[in-house]
C-alpha cells in the first residue's frame, strides 16, 4: 500500500529540486524529473512526486517495512533542511 503525503511547496521550486537531486546523488540515490513531477529512489525507497499549486504531493510506492514509520518525517525533514539552506 503506498504512503501518500504532502509537503509545503517552497517559493523557489526549481532550486529546491536541484538541491534535492544533489543531496540524493551524494547519498547514493537518484531523482529524475522537474518542477512539475518526477521519481525518487534512495536506500530501497522509491516514490513519485507531483508539484501542485501550494504543495508537493509525495507517493512512496516501495519502502522496506522497518522504514514505513519513519519515511514521512524523514522526507519532511529533508524539505525543511533544503528550504532553509
Amino acid at each position: 500500500m503506498p504512503i501518500v503525503f504532502e509537503v509545503e511547496k517552497p517559493n523557489n521550486i526549481g532550486e529546491t529540486i536541484r538541491k534535492l537531486k544533489a543531496k540524493l546523488a551524494k547519498e547514493g540515490g537518484s531523482m529524475s524529473g522537474n518542477e512539475k513531477a518526477g521519481r525518487i529512489e534512495s536506500a530501497g525507497v522509491e516514490g513519485n512526486y507531483v508539484v501542485k499549486d501550494t504543495c508537493i504531493e509525495i507517493t512512496i510506492t516501495k519502502c522496506p517495512l522497518l522504514q514505513r514509520l519513519v519515511i514521512e518525517p524523514y522526507v519532511r525533514n529533508i524539505f525543511n533542511e533544503i528550504s532553509s539552506s
